[in-house]
């Protein structure tokens, strides 16, 4: 029922996190986001709603919704799965987060881009912030949007810039954030091996590497191997 959810290492991370709680803190959850974030399986993202949604704490945080309302307000034209831009995200968040209600503010801005800024059919007409979004304009072929694209021609450094480079005015808001090319899935043959004993009415488990695909999981024997052609008898 959890195979490929992920769960499994969420049940991991959530065990080990109720632990370090109890022996380093006394069972009392850490109140900022810079001690969330040093419990197991709690990073950034978390830290920050937990901090400003629960606690009021001015943190910031970034989501794919916030991703993709803050690339096309600034016109972002960067890979969001890159360090670089990852930072940016971060910083523009910071910057932007209200002092007064920050939860409420992270809140709105995640719902914004899950009801109105979304992914393939942005409501930008009734969106409060079309005004100031630079992405809607650019598709407007506003003026502002001409000067720029004949700045960044006329610019001798334009090429070495992976976060706003522009080569041309984009016709659509949903070519922000940049779609990445996904990688192909690795096909990997694995040989499996179900060992039951009728004396003791037992299957024979092995633990998985505590690193990798499935860390410290318990599974059947197994072997991976190279090539689909070989025959199971010569892993016997």
């Amino acid at each position: 029922m959890w195979a490929g959810l992920g769960y499994y290492r969420r049940a991991k991370m959530l065990h080990q996190c109720a632990k370090t709680i109890v022996s380093k803190y006394d069972g009392v959850i850490p109140q900022t986001a810079s001690e969330l974030e040093k419990l197991p399986g709690v990073g950034q993202y978390t830290a920050g709603a937990v901090a400003s949604i629960a606690r009021g704490e001015v943190a910031p945080l970034v989501d794919g919704n916030v991703i993709r309302v803050l690339s096309r307000v600034r016109a972002i034209g960067g890979d969001s799965k890159s360090v670089k831009v990852k930072k940016l995200y971060w910083n523009l968040a910071e910057k932007l987060v209200c002092t007064k209600r920050p939860g409420d503010f992270n809140q709105s801005l995640m719902e914004l881009g899950a009801t109105i800024c979304t992914t393939k059919q942005p409501k930008c007409k009734t969106c409060p912030l079309n005004s100031q979004c630079l992405a809607y304009n650019e598709t407007k072929n506003s003026p502002y949007f001409n000067n720029r694209l004949s700045r960044s021609k006329n610019d001798g450094n334009n090429n070495n810039c992976d976060i706003c480079t522009i080569s041309k005015i984009a016709t659509l808001v949903t070519l922000y954030p940049l779609k990445t090319l996904k990688k192909k899935p690795k096909k990997q043959t694995t040989l499996v091996s179900v060992v039951y004993n009728n004396g003791n009415k037992k299957y024979l488990l092995v633990q998985r590497p505590n690193k990798g695909l499935l860390a410290s999981m318990w599974e059947f024997p197994s072997k991976d191997i190279e090539e689909r052609s070989v025959s199971y008898s010569q892993h016997k």
